[in-house]
């Protein structure tokens, strides 16, 4: 099996939270499902860098967690939307 570059495992994990995003503005579903072997296969292909060729990808795999990170505060934001539309309708027992 072809190991793919950083770059482009980079990108194709930039794409999918871009296309998580967009889902979840329109209250589409959200797919996550495939971001883990994304991510294990990223960690896979800069381990076996050299240190000094892994530097220029750390700076993209902190704005990957930075733009993760902020898909997964909008999520929380919704999940709490829907509870409150949800205790609207049946009440939670006390």
């Amino acid at each position: 099996m072809i190991s793919e570059s950083p770059e482009r495992l980079i990108q194709e994990f930039q794409h999918r939270l871009d296309s998580a995003g967009a889902s979840l503005e329109l209250e589409q579903s959200v797919d996550l499902s495939d971001l883990d072997g994304l991510a294990a296969a990223l960690h896979d292909s800069i381990a076996t860098l050299p240190e000094d060729e892994r530097r220029p990808y750390r700076q993209r795999i902190g704005s990957l967690y930075t733009a993760l990170d902020s898909l997964a505060s909008a999520l929380e934001t919704r999940a709490h939307s829907l509870a409150e539309r949800l205790e609207a309708i049946n009440p939670p027992t006390r």
